[in-house]
C-alpha cells in the first residue's frame, strides 16, 4: 500500500504580520540609534568650533606680534570692503581663517532671502555683514572688543581706555581673559553689570554687549519656546566656546561668563546681573 506525504506548497515572501513585525523592529531600532547619531553630530560640531576658536584666537596675537599693535577696529581698505573687520583683518594676512569663521552649529542660510533674522545672527545661523563695495561677510564668532586697537577716537576716551587690553602683558590671567568666544554679532563689549539675553535665540538682537554671547549654542537640548522666553531669575542653559589669551580654547557655561575678564579693570559680581 502506498503512502502519499503532503508536503504542501513552499510560501514564498512574507505574511503581513511578519512584515509588520520587521517594521517595528526596524522603527525600535532606529529610535534607539538616532538620538546616538544626533549626539554624536553635536559633539562633531563642538569639536569643530573649539578647532574654530583656537585658530582665530591664535591669529589675533599672532597678528599683534608680526604688527606691533592689536587688530583694528577699522581695518585698513581692502578690495571687497572700505572698513575691514576683525575677521578680513586676519583673513588677509593668515591662512585658514576664512574657514574658521563658520561654527557648524551656526552655519550661513542657503539664501540671503531664507535668513530667519535680518543681519544679526542667532543661536543656529551666522550674522551677516554687508560690505560697502557689495560683498557680504558671515560669521558665527565675536570679536572681545576691548582688544581693539587704537585707531579709533572712542577707544581714547575715558569710559574706554582703562578697561582697553593692549597686550598679552595686560592679561594678568591670560587663562582666563576671553578673545574670540561664539555669539551672534560682530562684536562686544561686555560689563559686569550686564545681564544675560531673554531671548536666547536671537541674543535679544545685539541690544547690549553681554546678551550678544549668552545663546546656548553647545551642550544644550534647546527648543523655540524655550530660548525664546529665558526668565533671567532662572539658571541659564548650555554653553559657548571661547578662546583664550593663553591660546586655548574651551567649552564655558553660559552661567560662568561673568566670572571671565572680558576687559581689565573687570570684578566679578557677587552674583549673576538678573538673578
Amino acid at each position: 500500500m502506498k503512502t502519499f506525504l503532503s508536503l504542501g506548497r513552499r510560501r514564498s515572501g512574507f505574511t503581513l504580520i511578519e512584515l509588520l513585525v520587521v517594521i517595528a523592529i526596524i522603527a525600535i531600532l532606529a529610535g534607539m540609534l538616532l538620538p546616538a547619531l544626533a549626539k554624536a553630530k553635536s559633539k562633531s560640531h563642538q569639536v569643530a568650533c573649539l578647532v574654530n576658536t583656537k585658530t582665530l584666537g591664535l591669529a589675533t596675537f599672532m597678528y599683534l606680534q608680526d604688527f606691533g599693535k592689536p587688530v583694528p577696529y577699522n581695518g585698513n581698505p581692502t578690495p571687497t570692503m572700505d572698513n575691514a573687520l576683525w575677521v578680513t583683518v586676519l583673513a588677509t594676512n593668515y591662512g585658514g581663517i576664512n574657514k574658521a569663521r563658520i561654527c557648524p552649529s551656526a552655519p550661513p542660510a542657503a539664501k540671503k532671502s531664507k535668513r530667519r533674522h535680518g543681519s544679526s545672527g542667532s543661536l543656529d545661523q551666522t550674522w551677516l555683514w554687508t560690505g560697502s563695495k557689495g560683498y557680504d561677510y558671515e560669521g558665527s564668532y565675536v570679536f572681545n572688543g576691548w582688544f581693539y586697537g587704537d585707531d579709533d577716537p572712542y577707544f581714547s576716551t575715558p569710559a574706554y581706555k582703562p578697561k582697553k587690553y593692549r597686550n598679552e602683558a595686560d592679561c594678568p590671567l591670560p587663562s582666563n581673559t576671553p578673545v574670540i568666544p561664539d555669539g551672534i554679532w560682530i562684536d562686544t563689549w561686555p560689563q559686569p553689570t550686564d545681564p544675560p539675553a531673554q531671548n536666547l535665540y536671537t541674543g535679544d538682537d545685539f541690544a547690549g554687549a553681554m546678551v550678544r554671547v549668552t545663546i546656548p549654542r553647545h551642550g544644550s537640548k534647546n527648543t523655540w519656546g524655550k530660548t525664546q522666553r529665558f526668565n533671567p531669575k532662572g539658571d541659564l542653559p548650555g554653553a559657548i566656546n571661547v578662546a583664550f589669551v593663553d591660546g586655548h580654547s574651551e567649552q564655558v557655561k553660559l552661567e560662568r561668563l561673568w566670572s571671565l575678564d572680558w576687559h581689565k579693570n573687570w570684578v566679578t559680581p557677587a552674583k549673576r546681573p538678573g538673578k
